[in-house]
């Protein structure tokens, strides 16, 4: 009997997962020097170097320019997210950062008051 883990790669500085063992086979990203980590790794391991999935057939080859995670160490547990959420990404850029918008309002109320007095 095998052991279904939930596994995590490392695919252009990014986390992704869980995927079941079929899920990660069948993902077009499987290739042999695809990073993985599971629960009961220390670190992150290529494909080819894990017993579980180093017999198994790639999909497709590895995406252009794929580097591993490295120093980012993955819960044991899931993190708790909707259903329909596969990975937790924090992006710190997605909005216009706040210093522009205090620059233009310091500047708006600068000609109004100088408007105002001459």
């Amino acid at each position: 009997m095998t052991t279904d883990y939930q596994w995590y790669i490392g695919i252009k500085g990014k986390i992704r997962g869980p995927f079941s063992t079929e899920e990660l086979v069948n993902d077009p990203r499987f290739c042999p020097d695809l990073y993985v980590w599971r629960a009961g790794f220390a670190e992150w391991q290529r494909v080819k170097d894990v017993a579980e999935l180093s017999g198994l057939s790639p999909v497709s080859e590895k995406e252009e320019g794929e580097k591993p995670v490295v120093g980012v160490k993955i819960p044991v547990k899931k993190p708790a997210v909707s259903p329909i959420d596969d990975e937790i990404v924090m992006d710190f850029w997605s909005g216009p950062p706040f210093f522009i918008l205090f620059i233009l309002l310091s500047l708006l109320l600068m000609i109004i008051y100088f408007y105002s007095i001459s």
